[in-house]
């Protein structure tokens, strides 16, 4: 089981699309779909499954996430901002 807070899972160099080394303060978003959240007996959330972040071949060495700083703060929450551009893209 991994803990929710994906800051302390992400080791090692993070980079934009256009090679941008994203800040050690920043954060990322990655999406996770239902079936790999890991629940109790009552059925609540506990944590996350490993295979989120296991690596496939047609990952092609990469983990996708969302950087959440990217997004302009005068538009509101920046993590609304970025959960809605990635359901945008997963839907």
């Amino acid at each position: 089981m991994l803990p929710l807070n994906l800051t302390t899972l992400l080791i090692g160099l993070i980079l934009t699309k256009n090679k941008r080394k994203i800040p050690d303060d920043d954060h990322v978003l990655r999406y996770v779909p239902w079936a790999r959240l890991r629940r109790n007996g009552n059925g609540e959330i506990i944590g996350i499954s490993g295979d989120s972040f296991r690596l496939r071949e047609v990952d092609k060495g990469k983990l996708s996430v969302t950087w959440i700083e990217y997004f302009d703060q005068t538009g509101g929450d920046q993590l609304v901002q970025a959960i809605r551009t990635m359901r945008a893209r997963v839907c």
